[in-house]
């Protein structure tokens, strides 16, 4: 809350809906993130009184930019902390003034882990994350003019511990327990299409 988090420029505000949400972006995409820390409310709004966090995502290169006619690329990571694994392959290409690229990801954990007595992280039973993820881009530069059009598909789906309630009797001696509510699940799925653009003029 009271931080806005921007992907290329845009806002993206869905992690304020609810404590179970998270910032619907996949940062295997990302090539560079931006702090800024502290209130920054008379450049990006209201919301940022507590800062800004951008996420710059790999804008695909032309032929002119360098950029092979064709490439692959594989990204395999491990967590020990909550035996998460995590993976991404991208695909991308250019011809002439033109360049793209498609990305897919995917990340699991078996469970969460909160901190718990003498700063030991303590599994929770019936918890545990996923996510899935879609992302491609293809851009047009050429001398003075630049395009770029994006097009993302984020789903991750999160399973919590469910939020029980007490009885006034029934317990130990008869008087009050708790009754454990079963885990629930959490879904999110957020499907965007971003266009952007350029043209520089020169004066003289």
């Amino acid at each position: 809350q009271r931080i806005v988090m921007l992907k290329n420029g845009i806002k993206h505000e869905a992690q304020q809906w609810s404590n179970h949400h998270t910032p619907e972006t996949d940062l295997f995409e990302a090539s560079q993130l931006e702090v800024l820390r502290g209130p920054a409310s008379l450049l990006y709004g209201s919301g940022a009184i507590g800062g800004v966090v951008q996420i710059i995502t790999n804008t695909p290169k032309t032929k002119q930019e360098g950029a092979p006619a064709f490439g692959v690329k594989l990204t395999a990571q491990g967590f020990t902390n909550t035996e998460q694994g995590a993976g991404a392959v991208s695909v991308f290409g250019a011809v002439q003034h033109y360049g793209w690229r498609v990305n897919l990801s995917g990340r699991k954990s078996k469970y969460y882990a909160v901190p718990g007595e003498h700063h030991f992280l303590v599994k929770q039973l019936d918890t545990g994350f996923q996510q899935w993820n879609a992302n491609g881009a293809i851009g047009y530069k050429k001398e003075a003019l630049s395009l770029n059009l994006e097009a993302n598909h984020y789903w991750e789906e999160q399973t919590l511990i469910g939020e029980g309630h007490w009885h006034n009797s029934g317990g130990p001696d008869g008087g009050p327990w708790y009754h454990a509510a079963g885990a629930i699940k959490s879904p999110t799925l957020h499907q965007k299409v971003q266009l952007s653009g350029s043209y520089h003029i020169g004066l003289h």
